[in-house]
């Protein structure tokens, strides 16, 4: 089956060239041709690579095998492909994507039992040191097992006297004995309960192959598929057998390694599957079914003897002509797993055939297929000396590894023959002389082997361990002579310095992260460290940040950010050698323009073709940001980061959040907090420097006045949102208002995060930039857009919500107009949100003296705060927009109705209200003194009163919050500073108490006289106006306590007239609950805090009136019955209101209510309503 490239990752690594080339003429081949190339490979000479760059290939071969499976008649499969797919998987990852696995279990049952030992080989390869056959899906796993399982029973040979070598050993088929050639199969009928056999005599006589003979038997007996399955994999043997379950039966092992001892070369093929029989015991050697077969296995090899078969065997490879390549292979594989195993490891200790593999080593051929012997000779030799160093040492080893490494050098050289000569260049020169003895283009056609760089891997591996190695000391510590030096050199300068920073970095997540490090090893000492910095590794390095290709591996996972990991990296660089942080803080600069480059330049999103492309800008900044980050943040000092801002890095960084082509959400995404963090943490870092806040303030000024014409608006007649939209959409032009918002989000962003540093040097810069003239110009001007939001969403929302537009538009409110608006809002909202979290910060920075809000304790006298002359300023400034907000009224217009015209306003008010709470009390609702302070001087409070319509929620103070506020200002004058003003809370509730309480009685009788006019929300609203009615007469009697504390002979100024309050409130009570039933639970709690704050008279009185309404309606009620006559709807509610508030009231003050029931025998009245009601 084709491989499913659906489920596949997103990111594929780039292919080897050497490897791309082939897989390109194998696409190409016809069937002919394919045959031909894949017979020549023998040898994997190509680079080891990723199983995903050969997904076409893999899926022709697939088609291939599907043809073969499913042909009838004669056909044949070239065994070609079953030998190169089992190379390929041997020498690549990723294999658990190959996906014919079900024409290979077919296949095993294929009548040429060359295509079914190339099938065996095949899931050799493909299950060693891999979980493939584990991860099959259960059918898949049971049938391969199911078919494996009858191809290893014993055919029974060695019990008939004809072993493996006796069958091996027969050149003629007529020398065979009689009982070889003749076919016995038992089985058994379960339905008939009998059993049967199937006798042929001269089996291998009968038919072409074993496919034929099948058939013929099939015709004369009816046999379930698991016996067909058996019967033909016994046919296929063409010889004896007794049934019997013995996969690995006694013997076994001493018939495999006698087979080895055969001297026929035709023979080859069958001694290297004895091998990985051998082998496949080995590696399975930790489970309990196999671990006797090792200790077998090391007896019937006599590894333990010098003279023994196999040590015998290997000497025998080593002086006499070479075995084939296959078989050499599988050897040396067979001693590697040995080697691994402690047990029989020392076996080959004691054999002393270190000095067979070292004489290996020490052999040089051209060939690269030697190279692989080689490779794996060194891996046996790393792992037996583990054990013992004796016979490596005695046989002089590690002279001849060294002698080894720099023969493989040399041919490197020959191969790549270019020589790296940087010259002593001043820091003006950027160029590189490369010094070859080729053509340039010879130098990108030619490569090291792979074999041979595995071999050099090997080596340098064994090295690695040897010079750390105590037994070693002596005999490495005066190795490193001018030859292996200059190998070593070669390595590290010549070659390691090219690949690394002059050509295309490899896409791998460890290799980018292990980068820095390996830099820091290339300039342990000053020749490396001087041409490491000729090589001006930087700019090249850091240019990995701006291609898509190294996107994926920059992906944060979890907690690991490799741009992160990255930058500390470079960091500690840094920090090991001081020099290198001028060019890697230039190459960062550099990095920055080239991506501000790319966010201003149109031109750049389209391709050669002139095919516009995506070009991931969000994706690059976050990773540049990180990048930064990891290098300046990483320790506590502000070295690295004064640098930067010295260099220019600082207005360079800021460029990025006014790129052109930014997405108009930027300032929500990751990638922009991480500009702004990273601004902060500069800031933070060197705060005696202002330049940062002086770019955003001056930036943020100019950006402003380019918006004069949005936010200029006074007419309100139309959208300049949705008109600069028409015009884009029509003139196919840019969105520049949009985009100017988008970039005024940003800053304002950037300025939340330096509201939030507790730094007091911070807090102080921020205030006395903005208290300045161009501060002072921005915080005005973003008042008036505030409002313009304010008015804008609402001509988005009543678009998007098919509501009644409140402008006239050419453009039709349907889905694709509501998509296309939708960014408009979404800017505009989140722009909204901005400015009222920096102007509460604002407020915090100006109103108090520390950020945090004070939680006071019990009796904590509250701290007095003194704000300077530019907090006040500040706030001043800060509470016009309230002033503003509230003060929004529109003249008739054109193009509004006088509807549309008052829904708006009742949107000012909402926002103005949603922007004040927060500005003028903290979260746990205690004012700042400064802010209500200014909120009186500005006149704002004027523009609340006559606005309080619409926000009565607004002016529920707390008097208690307000008398004991722990940011409390002077209340008096103090001589020594003329600026300040005193603020006295105290005056402050009084004044406000008169003022909402005359509003009330004045203002809003149209409420009590014509609720209709409210509509839906009279309750609502009447509600909320006695609430405020009850709050007041509460904080009168605190007001008044307050004033005997102060012993202020104010009382007759200060307090209300209760008399008065009591006579509004008679007056409206009860007008209030005959006309809107539902608010008589809070007119129950106005009612009791009357009661609480008058004398007993005033309490008996009101009741008094409530019982002679009870009374009346219940005379009403009994005559109109007993006329059989029913009450209306308006005279059931009176009664029913009546009696329901006396309820209420009977809870909290039971004896006044009992006293007025009993005196008016109300319980009679009431049973006797119930006894007639009954009748």
């Amino acid at each position: 089956m084709k491989i499913d490239q659906s489920k596949l990752g997103k990111y594929l690594p780039e292919s080897p060239v050497n490897c791309k080339l082939f897989i390109d003429k194998l696409k190409s081949c016809d069937r002919q041709e394919l045959h031909e190339l894949l017979k020549s490979i023998t040898i994997w000479h190509i680079e080891t690579c990723v199983l995903y760059d050969w997904i076409d290939v893999l899926d022709l071969f697939d088609s291939i095998l599907e043809e073969a499976c499913i042909q009838s008649g004669t056909w044949m499969l070239n065994l070609d492909i079953l030998h190169f797919t089992t190379l390929l998987i041997e020498h690549s990852y990723s294999r658990h994507i190959y996906n014919s696995i079900e024409y290979l279990i077919i296949l095993l049952q294929s009548s040429d039992l060359n295509i079914v030992c190339g099938v065996l080989s095949l899931l050799y390869v493909s299950s060693r040191r891999s979980n493939f056959i584990t991860r099959l899906k259960i059918d898949k796993k049971q049938g391969l097992i199911y078919r494996l399982g009858f191809l290893a029973e014993t055919w029974g040979g060695r019990e008939n006297g004809f072993d493996l070598v006796r069958c091996c050993s027969i050149q003629n088929s007529s020398n065979f004995p009689e009982y070889a050639i003749n076919f016995h199969f038992p089985y058994a009928i379960t339905s008939e309960s009998i059993s049967k056999q199937i006798d042929i005599l001269n089996v291998h006589m009968v038919g072409s192959n074993a496919s034929s003979v099948m058939e013929m038997i099939l015709d004369e007996h009816k046999l379930s598929e698991d016996k067909q399955i058996k019967l033909f994999t016994n046919l296929l043997y063409s010889v004896a057998i007794e049934e019997t379950n013995n996969i690995l039966y006694d013997g076994l092992i001493e018939e495999l390694v006698e087979i080895l001892n055969i001297q026929n070369p035709i023979l080859t093929d069958i001694k290297v599957s004895a091998l990985e029989t051998l082998t496949s015991m080995v590696y399975l050697k930790n489970t309990i079914k196999y671990l006797s077969y090792l200790e077998e296995i090391i007896k019937v090899t006599q590894i333990n003897s010098y003279h023994g078969f196999l040590p015998t065997f290997v000497r025998e490879y080593d002086n006499n002509d070479r075995f084939p390549q296959s078989l050499s292979i599988e050897l040396l594989s067979f001693l590697y797993h040995l080697a691994k195993d402690e047990k029989s490891g020392q076996a080959l200790v004691n054999c002393d055939i270190a000095q067979s593999f070292i004489k290996i080593i020490n052999y040089y051929d051209e060939s690269q297929d030697f190279l692989v012997l080689v490779t794996r000779a060194i891996h046996i030799i790393d792992l037996i000396t583990r054990l013992d160093m004796t016979s490596f040492q005695t046989n002089n080893g590690l002279q001849i590894f060294i002698n080894r490494f720099q023969y493989e050098i040399t041919q490197c050289k020959k191969e790549q023959p270019f020589i790296i000569d940087i010259s002593d260049i001043n820091q003006e020169t950027t160029s590189t002389t490369i010094d070859i003895q080729s053509p340039i283009s010879s130098i990108s056609q030619s490569k090291c082997y792979h074999q041979r760089i595995a071999l050099l891997k090997s080596i340098l591996n064994y090295f690695k361990k040897s010079f750390t190695e105590p037994e070693m000391f002596k005999i490495t510590h005066n190795i490193m002579n001018d030859s292996l030096l200059n190998s070593f050199k070669h390595i590290i300068t010549d070659i390691l310095m090219y690949v690394l920073l002059k050509k295309d970095l490899p896409i791998s997540k460890d290799i980018i992260e292990s980068l820095p490090n390996i830099f820091s090893g290339l300039c342990l000492n000053k020749h490396g460290l001087d041409n490491f910095i000729k090589f001006k590794p930087f700019d090249k390095l850091f240019e990995i940040f701006l291609l898509p290709k190294y996107l994926p591996i920059m992906i944060k996972r979890h907690d690991n950010n490799t741009s992160l990991i990255f930058g500390n990296s470079i960091d500690e660089l840094i920090r090991h050698q001081i020099i290198l942080r001028y060019p890697v803080i230039i190459s960062i600069i550099i990095l920055i323009e080239k991506l501000v480059e790319l966010g201003n330049n149109d031109n750049s999103n389209l391709s050669t073709t002139n095919v516009r492309i995506s070009i991931p800008l969000v994706d690059y900044i976050t990773n540049i940001t990180c990048l930064i980050k990891g290098v300046i943040n990483n320790n506590l000092t502000d070295d690295h980061g004064r640098e930067f801002v010295r260099l220019g890095g600082l207005k360079a960084l800021f460029e990025i959040l006014q790129m052109k082509y930014l997405p108009v959400d930027f300032p929500s995404s990751q990638a922009c907090q991480s500009v702004i963090a990273l601004c902060k943490s500069i800031l933070t870092l060197s705060i005696k420097d202002d330049n940062l806040i002086e770019m955003v303030i001056t930036n943020l000024d100019t950006i402003l006045i380019s918006l004069t014409d949005f936010y200029s608006n006074p007419n309100y007649d139309s959208s300049l949102l949705i008109e600069e939209l028409s015009r884009s959409i029509s003139l196919s032009s840019s969105t520049t208002i949009l985009h100017k918002l988008s970039i005024v989000h940003s800053h304002i962003s950037l300025l939340i995060s330096f509201c939030k540093i507790s730094k007091n040097e911070v807090r102080n810069l921020l205030i006395n930039f903005l208290s300045n003239e161009i501060g002072i110009r921005i915080l005005k001007n973003l008042n008036k857009l505030c409002l313009t939001l304010i008015y804008e969403k609402s001509i988005l929302l009543s678009l998007c919500s098919f509501e009644t537009n409140i402008i006239e538009n050419d453009l039709t409110t349907n889905e694709i107009f509501i998509k296309t608006i939708k960014p408009l809002l979404y800017v505009s909202s989140k722009l909204s949100q901005a400015l009222s979290e920096f102007y509460n910060l604002l407020v915090k920075q100006c109103a108090t003296s520390q950020m945090k809000p004070i939680s006071r304790r019990f009796n904590q006298q509250s701290f007095v705060y003194t704000p300077t002359k530019a907090a006040t300023l500040v706030a001043s400034i800060l509470i016009e927009v309230l002033k503003d907000g509230l003060s929004f009224n529109l003249s008739a217009n054109t193009n509004l109705t006088e509807n549309q015209i008052e829904k708006l306003r009742l949107t000012f008010f909402i926002c103005t209200i949603g922007f004040a709470i927060p500005m003028l009390f903290d979260k746990h609702h205690h004012p700042y003194m400064l802010m209500l302070q200014q909120f009186e001087l500005s006149k704002t409070q004027d523009a609340l009163f006559s606005a309080l319509e619409w926000t009565l929620n607004l002016i529920n103070l707390n008097v208690k919050s307000i008398l004991e506020s722990p940011y409390s200002i002077s209340k008096k004058s103090q001589t020594e500073q003329n600026d300040n003003i005193p603020f006295n809370p105290l005056d402050y509730l009084i004044l406000t108490h008169k003022r909402t309480f005359h509003l009330l009685t004045n203002s809003c009788s149209i409420l009590w006289d014509k609720p209709y006019l409210l509509k839906d929300h009279a309750t609502k609203i009447i509600n909320n106006i006695l609430s405020i009615l009850s709050h007041i007469l509460s904080g009168e009697i605190q007001i008044q306590k307050k004033i005997q504390e102060e012993e202020e002979q104010q009382q007759q100024q200060t307090c209300l007239s209760l008399e008065f309050f009591d006579n509004f409130i008679n007056s409206i009570i009860l007008k209030i609950l005959d006309k809107l039933p539902d608010t008589i639970y809070k007119m129950s709690e106005l009612i009791l805090t009357i009661i609480h704050h008058n004398d007993i008279k005033w309490c008996e009185n009101f009741l008094e009136i409530i019982f002679n309404d009870i009374k009346t309606n219940y005379l009403l009620l009994i005559d109109l019955l007993n006329q059989q006559i029913f009450l209306n709807n308006h005279q059931n509610s009176l009664l029913f209101n009546r009696i329901l508030l006396i309820l209420l009231l009977f809870k909290e003050i039971p004896f006044p209510c009992l006293q007025i029931t009993k005196k008016y025998s109300l319980i009679n009245y009431f049973s006797m309503l119930i006894h007639h009601n009954y009748n």
